[in-house]
């Protein structure tokens, strides 16, 4: 049996695919605090970096600083932990730019 956070993974992962989407594991070199998960929806240009936690995960501090710059500089960062706020995050990316 997977771990809650391996649930949320496993929803995202399906939830993305479903849309004709990508997910990439996200890797700072050298960086904590930065968000786990990249998707790309290259056919529609747009994309969004996910940081899953279980219900009860909360953020470090040192991740809520990382969250805050990359949004200060206009990159979609969504913070995340089940399938209700997969879908929202989702949305949000995919609705179309006024």
């Amino acid at each position: 049996m997977s771990t809650p956070e391996g649930r949320v993974k496993d929803t995202l992962l399906r939830e993305v695919k479903k849309l004709g989407g990508f997910c990439f594991k996200s890797e700072f070199v050298a960086q904590k605090g930065c968000p786990d998960w990249l998707v790309l929806f290259p056919e529609r240009g747009r994309f969004g970096y996910f940081e899953l936690k279980s219900a009860n995960g909360v953020l470090s501090p040192f991740q809520v600083k990382i969250i805050d710059l990359m949004r200060k500089s206009s990159m979609p960062v969504y913070v995340t932990s089940d399938e209700e706020s997969i879908r929202n995050a989702l949305e949000e990316i995919l609705q179309p730019c006024s």
